[in-house]
């Protein structure tokens, strides 16, 4: 494996393009043909299914996406270190996160930790829900944001909760829902939903989901991918989103309303145990810190 066949992979995998990853790595179409075939047989396994009209990630693919942009961002790392011998040396910081935790303080937990430490490089990966716990535990990452998962739970995995979260309804300032503090599923039922694929809905959202399904419309049902998909179609006035409230970003013109005795995630941080890391343990305290301010 080498790292032409890598950045040939992740661009692919980022265009979905053989053509136009051919145009920014400058080489020809055969050329990154060839590198994806032979990445393919080192691996034994299909990474693209491709026709004459399409390109698009195999399941192998989609969980090889990581393990490649880690590689390439180690070499990187030791190409850099050595290219200016008398600079500092970067401290690397793999934070992994799901589709459900694209968590409002962030970017200001990172930012204190930058002023901290000048040198430290994030390094955020997106990783599936049902496999975080692998991540933490082959050294992917350093620490993991996530809600709580019982799989996790080992002698060598450290889980730290920060929160407990309960599920908000999300919708347009303008809907006739709105402006109440509360709303309960009988009346749910009666309203236009936007629901996450259940392959990537996470345990008490999923339950909720299956449970206002039923008997219903599939005309009134939207189905998406993510938390920002289904903020904009809220904000569209497609229907209702179903969201951990401390996910919920700030947008005008959306307000969130509580689901009556909806179950409390448990949402906090994973890492290792025996990590003695000092950038990791205060990031772990920064976080917590911004996250009790903001709830």
């Amino acid at each position: 494996m080498n790292t032409i066949q890598l950045s040939c992979f992740i661009s692919v995998a980022e265009s979905l393009s053989f053509a136009r990853t051919a145009e920014q790595l400058n080489v020809t179409q055969p050329t990154v043909t060839h590198q994806i075939q032979s990445l393919e047989s080192e691996l034994n396994v299909k990474l693209f299914h491709r026709s004459t009209r399409f390109v698009e990630l195999t399941p192998e693919g989609v969980s090889f996406i990581n393990d490649a942009k880690a590689i390439m961002s180690i070499y990187e790392t030791a190409v850099n270190r050595f290219a200016n011998p008398s600079r500092t040396e970067i401290t690397t910081l793999n934070i992994g996160i799901f589709r459900f935790s694209q968590v409002k303080v962030l970017p200001y937990a990172l930012r204190e930790l930058a002023s901290l430490y000048p040198n430290v490089h994030p390094n955020l990966q997106i990783i599936p829900w049902r496999q975080l716990y692998h991540f933490i535990e082959d050294d992917t990452v350093d620490i993991v944001l996530s809600i709580e998962d019982d799989r996790a739970k080992n002698s060598s995995i450290i889980y730290k909760e920060l929160i407990k979260s309960p599920l908000v309804c999300v919708c347009r300032d303008d809907n006739r829902l709105a402006l109440k503090e509360t709303i309960s599923m009988e009346e749910l039922k009666n309203e236009k939903l936007i629901f996450h694929n259940q392959s990537y809905a996470i345990p008490g959202l999923s339950q909720i989901q299956v449970l206002l399904s039923e008997n219903r419309n599939p005309i009134d049902i939207h189905s998406c991918d993510s938390p920002n998909e289904a903020m904009i179609l809220a904000n569209a006035g497609f229907g209702m989103a179903i969201l951990p409230e401390f996910i919920v970003p700030w947008w005008n013109g959306v307000s969130q309303i509580k689901i009556e005795n909806s179950p409390l995630l448990s949402y906090g941080i994973y890492y290792k145990s025996n990590n003695e890391n000092d950038v990791l343990k205060n990031f772990v305290s920064i976080f917590e810190n911004y996250i009790k301010i903001t709830h």
